[in-house]
């Protein structure tokens, strides 16, 4: 026995098999067969890495392996390069090859980490390291981020992140003696403090007090728990009314929400199948009027939903899909939209779009690069060397070295993102030919909205 899995099934509640998923092996080729009955098989080299996938369509994926057994090369059904990976010779990866993002390179010092990687735009970015292996700055064309970190006992620190700065951005971090995050202090447009207050006995975040508003009032979130699950989260902060914007009711043994009340009152009941663990069905409301919402979901053998209805506003949307689980037909009442594929996974046509049999145009080597829609178009697209959408309908979008949008233009307005050094977005205005719209400012998980500022022209 090679104590290789043959069988999945899922048993009822009364102990009668629902469904079977199968494996069978036949030399170095493995064929599943899913719960909907849909077969895929895979084939392995000798030593067990995988040599080529073919999909319950019947497309076939390949893959080469070098003589450590790298992953070197991907290829589609159509035999087309998907990636390519070098590596020298310790094994260290050294470049890349993506069908849609181009040429990378990078690369690695003695210990195999990371110190320059150039992208398919040739923009480097460079990275540096202590001794503990840890990032101590990040250079890229946007600028240098650098992160500190803490060796302190007195400040409780030791071996934690104490600050980062990159352009535009700088945060530090405290902790308490038992070296929880309780502080971050941030600084873009402006200064922010966060903080976080922990349960004494259970050291679960108590409470989370956000920046100052602009009405001079630090927001304070309080967390309750009941056996270690969160059962309430209300405003807690110095002075104003206590508010209870959520509290869990009840759940079921999977540990799902089956009912929950929201801080209006609103009672919000949910009902999940005891056998795959799937929404069945949702209802919100009053008093047990369920006058919000009352939904209802169907589910098939592959957790694929094949049908919700609203019961309120008498209305069914039903689903149909392939032997690959990709949506195929989407039905309300008399609407029907239908999906077809290429061999490679590229949507072909959506009925709702355009009535052309290949009405979605791809990019010659970019090839998952949608870059028309019908013939002539009534929709384009451009894409930069990273693989990255440069270009709609006219419209350019400009991206920043680590692949974020910086600005999205369309329509005569644009939007201009800002982000910290996570890459995480720091910040968001917006401005149309006619003003400027409001800014607004993460800092940390929370956010900060600034009124237009009066726009200024010169001729």
């Amino acid at each position: 026995m090679l104590n290789r899995l043959t069988h999945e099934r899922l048993y009822n509640g009364a102990g009668a098999q629902d469904r079977v998923q199968t494996h069978a092996y036949n030399g170095l080729t493995a064929t599943t067969t899913d719960f909907k009955s849909n077969a895929s098989s895979r084939v392995l080299t000798a030593w067990g890495d995988i040599a080529q996938v073919s999909d319950a369509a019947g497309k076939l994926t390949k893959y080469q392996h070098d003589v450590f057994g790298q992953l070197a090369e991907v290829r589609d059904h159509f035999n087309n390069l998907v990636i390519g990976i070098g590596y020298n010779i310790r094994g260290m990866k050294t470049s890349s090859i993506d069908m849609d993002m181009g040429s990378w390179s990078y690369t690695p010092n003695a210990l195999g980490e990371v110190v320059s990687q150039i992208n398919a735009k040739s923009q480097n970015t460079s990275f540096a390291y202590d001794a503990l292996g840890r990032m101590t700055s990040r250079v890229e064309v946007e600028g240098t981020t650098t992160l500190t970190w803490g060796n302190s006992a007195g400040s409780f620190n030791i071996g934690e992140l104490a600050s980062v700065t990159s352009p535009g951005y700088s945060e530090t971090l405290t902790y308490d003696n038992k070296s929880r995050l309780t502080q971050r202090n941030i600084t873009t447009d402006t200064s922010y403090q966060v903080n976080f207050g922990y349960h004494a006995q259970t050291g679960f975040v108590d409470t989370m007090t956000y920046p100052v508003s602009t009405s001079g009032v630090r927001f304070q979130l309080k967390y309750d728990y009941t056996f270690g699950k969160l059962s309430a989260v209300k405003r807690n902060d110095a002075g104003a009314p206590t508010t209870q914007y959520w509290t869990l009711n009840s759940v079921d043994p999977r540990g799902n929400v089956m009912d929950e009340t929201l801080g209006n009152g609103m009672q919000v009941v949910s009902t999940y199948s005891p056998l795959t663990g799937t929404l069945e069905e949702r209802a919100a409301g009053w008093s047990g009027s369920w006058t919000i919402q009352d939904l209802e979901y169907d589910w098939d053998n592959n957790w694929n939903l094949t049908e919700r209805r609203d019961v309120r506003q008498s209305i069914t949307e039903s689903f149909l899909y392939d032997a690959l689980d990709r949506v195929t037909r989407a039905t309300v009442g008399a609407n029907v939209v239908n999906f077809d594929y290429d061999e490679i996974g590229n949507i072909k046509r959506k009925s709702d779009v355009h009535t052309g049999t290949n009405s979605y145009i791809y990019h010659a080597t970019q090839k998952h690069a949608l870059t028309a829609i019908g013939s002539p178009a009534v929709q384009s697209f451009g894409y930069d060397a990273n693989g990255n959408m440069s270009m709609r309908n006219g419209s350019p979008i400009v991206w920043t070295s680590y692949n974020l949008p910086a600005t999205i233009n369309g329509s005569g307005v644009s939007s201009v993102f800002s982000y910290g050094p996570d890459a995480s977005a720091s910040s968001r205005s917006a401005t149309t030919q006619a003003a400027r719209r409001p800014r607004t400012t993460w800092a940390g998980s929370s956010r900060r909205w600034s009124p237009p500022r009066a726009r200024t022209t010169s001729t």
